[in-house]
């Protein structure tokens, strides 16, 4: 499947919030649109994933919390129109990347202990656990704290 990753712009906004209200569940902290306005004006990377430029439609998006010498990454989430078929994948391949090129070895992120497709996907991309959590969520569900770090991946 082709599909392009840029930086999130206003125009994304609505796009995006309609993504949030799909795929998260207010328990997991969900992004608002003020939060989102906010995070494209940080430092931070925020990238999407779409068909071409000129799309409205968000296949998917990444939030990276950029430090001096770790980046973690805050949030991710896929179209369910577009799940399976490596949007996610491209985004955090592509964060991987950039991460190198701001020479930051270490990113860190955590996901629901429920969410085995996300952990396989992590994995798969040389992420390690480092620790679970138990009952971190406002739901009580418990965390799996992950690291990548270059050199032992891509």
């Amino acid at each position: 499947m082709d599909f392009i990753i840029q930086k999130a712009v206003a125009q994304d906004l609505p796009a995006l919030v309609q993504l949030e209200n799909r795929v998260f569940i207010p328990s997991d902290g969900m992004l608002t649109q003020r939060s989102f306005r906010y995070h494209m004006r940080t430092n931070n990377l925020f990238l999407v994933a779409k068909e071409d430029d000129s799309s409205t439609e968000v296949m998917g998006y990444i939030l990276v919390f950029v430090r001096r010498l770790s980046v973690r990454i805050y949030s991710i989430a896929t179209n369910p129109a577009y799940q399976r078929r490596g949007v996610a994948r491209a985004l955090l391949e592509h964060v991987l990347k950039e991460t190198i090129a701001l020479n930051i070895y270490n990113v860190k992120l955590e996901l629901r202990e429920t969410n085995k497709s996300a952990l396989k996907l992590y994995e798969s991309l040389g992420f390690k656990q480092k620790l679970v959590r138990r009952n971190y969520y406002g739901d009580n569900e418990s965390a799996i704290f992950m690291q990548w770090c270059y050199g032992n991946q891509l």
